[in-house]
This record gives structure tokens, sequence and C-alpha cells, in this order.
């Protein structure tokens, strides 16, 4: 069934039913097991389509082409949510002496405003509780104040660039 969805769903190569019939004939020819009707196979991508719910929306480019697209963020959730996917995501930039891949950039480090980065870093295997969030004053482990400004991958950890926090004590005093 994934086969055949993935071949009738191919943008540039449009099946027609007349076309899809045709493969499942030859896939009965070839004694493959368990080949469905184009009715049950129609049936079961209407199925998937109305558990996924990811319908493409109508856009019309500045000279006026007509076009679809799925919602970015929706596609990124079901990213996040596919544990095949899930750990191969990179959330923040990595900081290395050559380029081979678009997070390892220089442009993410020195040119995107953090607010359009990842705002938060935790540490989801020690204290999944504990999180610290870009432009929150934070306490290191030396007891030193920071504000992290963003957070960066470097050496294969994850590592916060920061301003540092200087306290003036002052007194008030009532009269």
């Amino acid at each position: 069934m994934f086969v055949l969805d993935l071949l009738d769903n191919k943008p540039r190569l449009q099946l027609s039913d007349k076309h899809m019939k045709s493969i499942l004939w030859a896939l009965t020819e070839l004694g493959v097991t368990d080949i469905p009707s184009l009715k049950r196979f129609q049936g079961m991508q209407k199925t998937l389509a109305e558990q996924i719910n990811v319908a493409p929306h109508h856009h019309v480019s500045a000279m006026g082409n007509h076009f679809y697209q799925n919602s970015p963020g929706t596609l990124l959730a079901f990213d996040w949510a596919n544990p095949l996917v899930h750990d191969k995501i990179r959330v923040y930039p990595e900081v290395t002496p050559k380029v081979t891949e678009f997070w390892q950039a220089g442009k993410w480090v020195d040119k995107v405003p953090p607010e359009e980065l990842t705002p938060m870093w935790a540490d989801w295997e020690r204290d999944p509780d504990r999180h610290f969030y870009v432009g929150e004053i934070a306490r290191t482990r030396s007891g030193e104040y920071v504000i992290p400004t963003r957070w960066v991958t470097f050496n294969g950890e994850e590592h916060a660039e920061v301003c540092k926090v200087n306290f003036n004590e002052t007194v008030c005093l009532k009269n």
C-alpha cells in the first residue's frame, strides 16, 4: 500500500485510474499477494488524508501562477512527532570552522536575530524541568549571573552566548 500510495502521489507523475489499474493488474500477474482493488486503495488514501489532515492551501504568485502548498508548521509538527526524524533535527546553529550543512552557516550565528532562533534550552535527560530562555537572567554553576543571548552548538555540545550581569547594590532609605 505504501509503495502504491507513493507512486500515486508523485507531483510530476500524475497517474490516472487506468494507470493504477494497470499497475495493480501487473502486481497480481507477478504473484504479489494482498493486492487491493482500485476502490479499496482509493478508500485507504481517503482515510489517511482525513486522519493526517494536511490540506494544501491555494496560493497565487506575483506572476499570477497558481500553486498549492502544505503548511510548513504542520509539516514541522509531523517531523517533531516522528521518532525517526526528531533525533536528527538541529535546533541550534553550529559553530564550526568548515561549513558543510546549512545549520553551520555563519549567518545563523552572526546575522539572524536571536528572537528568530531557538528561544530555550533544557537538559532533557538530566533535569527536564529546568529551562533556560534567551533574554532571561540565569545563574551559572560558578555562581555568576548571565543573560543568554543565543544558543549554539560547539564541538557537539550546546552552549550559550551570554552577557554577564553586574550587580550594583543600593540601599533605599525612607525618610
